[in-house]
């Protein structure tokens, strides 16, 4: 555990950090909630009760989290079973608070209040095993509460304090990585062997009517069968 002692600690991506990013790359957008007061409550409590590896909140102030009077019994619960809990919150004596504040008009000192009361609040956890709580000085433009699998992010909004900005709930893929678009090419083998790789941990050549049993995501599947049925316009949906 290490609590916020340098009045302007910096960090930088961690490799679990970008671990986590990249588990998140193919996340399925569960929920999209006009307003981060519209999330439920009982989907926080939900989130965190079902976490069983980590927790990792980074926010500005996050004051609503203390709304739950048992978060603090949890979290300590959580980190003696194994999970690790890292909570970063934002610095109050950094340049970023005080612009965060200022464009959110509600005076330039407020947010930083708001951080040191949060502070105060979640201060009795610092010292278990398995909590780290520090603080930063980014200028942060999502809050992000990952709870294993499960993700909310609140993307901030000029001139909008965080609960009335949007709210997504989004939730780690098993399978393939979705993307925006794919352009799929027809072609014959002019030589080589098939091989394995680090994204690809079994090949081989399969008869178009073996397509149905292979064990395949679906998007991979429509591909194939939009490649056997000669279609001339590109699939769009």
């Amino acid at each position: 555990m290490r609590w916020c002692e340098s009045p302007r600690p910096t960090f930088g991506p961690t490799p679990s950090g970008r671990n986590a990013a990249r588990k998140f790359s193919g996340s399925e957008i569960i929920k999209v909630y006009p307003h981060r007061h519209a999330v439920p409550r009982e989907l926080w409590s939900q989130l965190l009760d079902r976490a069983t590896s980590e927790v990792e909140i980074l926010v500005y102030v996050g004051m609503f989290l203390t709304d739950d009077r048992n978060i603090l019994r949890k979290l300590t619960w959580k980190a003696n079973d194994g999970a690790r809990v890292r909570l970063l919150f934002g610095d109050p004596a950094s340049a970023a608070i005080a612009r965060r504040s200022t464009e959110g008009n509600i005076g330039k000192s407020t947010v930083s209040a708001k951080i040191r009361r949060t502070l105060a609040f979640f201060k009795p956890v610092s010292g278990v095993d398995g909590i780290e709580i520090r603080c930063h000085g980014t200028a942060l433009y999502n809050s992000i509460y990952r709870y294993d699998d499960d993700m909310i992010v609140n993307p901030h909004v000029y001139g909008f304090q965080a609960p009335h900005a949007s709210a997504l709930h989004l939730r780690r893929l098993s399978g393939e990585v979705r993307q925006e678009f794919s352009l799929c090419f027809r072609a014959r083998p002019v030589g080589g062997t098939p091989r394995t790789s680090s994204e690809s941990k079994e090949v081989h050549w399969s008869a178009p009517a073996d397509i149905a049993a292979l064990d395949i995501g679906q998007a991979n599947r429509l591909r194939i069968e939009h490649g056997l049925q000669q279609r001339a316009e590109p699939y769009i949906g």
